[in-house]
């Protein structure tokens, strides 16, 4: 059984979810995507999931605390491993989220690859992305809204891992492939 531990981070429409799904296929643990969660809840029409929604629609970032009990409910004290993506955004995130991510009872932190994407390149992603699945968050008042959150959240997270020795940097521009192989290479 894999131990595998690994937070898939990035701006929004960097990849996370395509890389994280193909690392949790390699390494045969499950794939655990924050923002599938957050739509669960909303498909269910929940009071949570109407809250969720209307925050998503905005381009803000669902509450922290939200979004920590959410992932804490999905991992809970799994011994399989795993591969995380969406979360942490946020400082405070990262900070609510460290007993399960940096002092596991399993004994090592998690790894953090961020995976790391220009504006230009995500501007055309989510507009490429609006267009083929129409979701509500690529709007282009939204994507500019996104754009500019992850920019102002980004550096105290980074900076957190990075001081925990916990973060590699990925290149997350250009083939698919190659990209997935440059994360294998780091986690491996």
């Amino acid at each position: 059984m894999s131990s595998d531990r690994i937070v898939v981070l990035g701006p929004p429409g960097s990849g996370k979810g395509t890389q994280a799904r193909r690392l949790a296929e390699r390494l045969g643990v499950p794939h655990v995507s924050v923002g599938q969660l957050l739509r669960d809840e909303i498909a269910a029409g929940t009071d949570l999931g109407r809250r969720i929604e209307r925050e998503v629609e905005a381009g803000d970032l669902v509450d922290d605390s939200v979004v920590v009990d959410v992932i804490v409910e999905r991992l809970g004290d799994s011994s399989t491993g795993w591969i995380l993506d969406g979360a942490p955004r946020t400082f405070q995130q990262a900070v609510l989220l460290a007993p399960l991510l940096e002092e596991p009872a399993s004994g090592e932190p998690a790894e953090v690859v961020f995976l790391d994407v220009p504006s230009d390149e995500i501007r055309r992603r989510l507009t490429a992305r609006a267009e083929r699945e129409d979701r509500a968050d690529d709007t282009p008042e939204v994507i500019e809204h996104r754009i500019a959150t992850w920019a102002e959240e980004a550096p105290p997270l980074l900076s957190h891992y990075r001081e925990r020795e916990m973060l590699t940097m990925i290149d997350g521009t250009g083939d698919i492939e190659q990209i997935a192989d440059q994360i294998s290479a780091a986690v491996a």
